[in-house]
């Protein structure tokens, strides 16, 4: 059972995905760009998508990688519903990032996007997506403090200096790397504009 410390911080659900703004569209197309060109080189036959969220990403990779075997899981049951009409081909479940409990070694990659800045332990977070990894994980978070100017911006959480909701943990880009080296032998940190990418392998 989970403790209140270890619980997930859900966050809010601006809809990003289906955003009009064509910012934020070349945003987003950005983010999936880099994202699927790292996976490419990882050359994944099976791939856990964790905290799947709506699915929208989930469908995106499924598109690029048709023979690559895909489950997803979400804390929310709200969520989880939606990414099952979503990605109706695949399974999805309800599971924290704490414990996703599928066996060790599950999946080639684990894919785990704007999370980590929603748990409250993310070493626990990291260790467990590391644990059902045989290959590699790759993770993404809002790049701070850029995130953060951008809501200004758009004068949005002025109140939390544009902290959005649901955000207990904020990471520059070296800090993001710090934390990802405790867990993995080798890592590398990108950048897609307002986020960041750690692409860590478990072997070398």
């Amino acid at each position: 059972m989970l403790t209140n410390k270890m619980k997930n911080v859900p966050g809010n659900y601006y809809d990003k995905h289906n955003s009009k703004n064509p910012f934020v569209k070349y945003l987003m197309k950005n983010f999936h760009k880099v994202l699927l060109k790292h996976l490419v080189k990882l050359k994944p036959t099976s791939i856990l998508d964790v905290g799947c969220g709506e699915g929208y990403t989930t469908k995106i990779m499924i598109k690029k990688f048709p023979k690559v075997k895909f489950v997803a899981c979400d804390l929310e049951k709200s969520m989880v519903e939606i990414a099952k009409r979503t990605n109706p081909e695949i399974k999805i479940y309800e599971r924290s990032v704490y414990e996703l409990k599928f066996k060790s070694n599950s999946f080639d990659v684990v894919v785990m996007n704007e999370v980590l800045e929603h748990v409250k332990d993310y070493n626990k977070a990291l260790d467990e997506c590391k644990r059902v990894a045989k290959k590699a994980c790759v993770f993404s978070v809002p790049n701070e403090p850029y995130w953060r100017i951008a809501n200004i911006l758009r004068l949005r959480y002025l109140k939390d200096l544009g902290n959005t909701p649901g955000h207990v943990n904020n990471f520059t880009k070296s800090q993001f790397k710090k934390v990802l080296k405790k867990h993995f032998r080798k890592v590398i940190v990108v950048n897609a504009y307002l986020w960041n990418f750690g692409i860590c392998l478990k072997k070398i």
